[in-house]
C-alpha cells in the first residue's frame, strides 16, 4: 500500500527535474550559478570535495544545497530568474520547459 503524501510526489518530481536540468550545465557554469543562488564559498568547497571529478553530482549538489537552504522559497521559477540573471536563458529555458513535462503537479513552480 503507498502512503506517500501529495507534497512528497511533488518533491520527488523537482528533484527529478533539477537532475535532469544538472546534465544541461556546463563545467564553467556551476560555480557561477552556485554563487547566484547563494551558495557559500565553504559550501561550494564542500561540494568540490565530495564530487571533484563529477560535474553533474556538483551541478546537482548545488541545485540540492539550495533547495535545503531555502526551503520553500527554492522555487523553480525562483532558479529560472536566478539563471537569467546570470544570461543563462538557455538553461533558464530548459528549465521551464522540464517544468512544463510535470503538468500533473500543478505546483511545481
Amino acid at each position: 500500500m503507498d502512503h506517500q503524501a501529495p507534497m512528497q510526489g511533488t518533491d520527488m518530481t523537482r528533484t527529478r527535474v533539477l537532475n535532469r536540468l544538472a546534465a544541461e550545465v556546463g563545467s564553467w557554469q556551476w560555480k557561477r550559478i552556485a554563487r547566484e543562488i547563494g551558495l557559500t564559498d565553504a559550501e561550494i568547497d564542500a561540494i568540490e570535495e565530495f564530487a571533484p571529478t563529477n560535474l553533474h553530482e556538483k551541478a546537482y549538489q548545488t541545485f540540492h544545497h539550495w533547495k535545503m537552504k531555502k526551503g520553500n522559497c527554492a522555487t523553480l521559477d525562483v532558479l529560472a530568474g536566478h539563471l537569467r540573471a546570470i544570461n543563462m536563458a538557455a538553461l533558464a529555458d530548459k528549465l521551464e520547459d522540464l517544468r512544463n513535462q510535470n503538468d500533473d503537479f500543478p505546483d511545481l513552480k
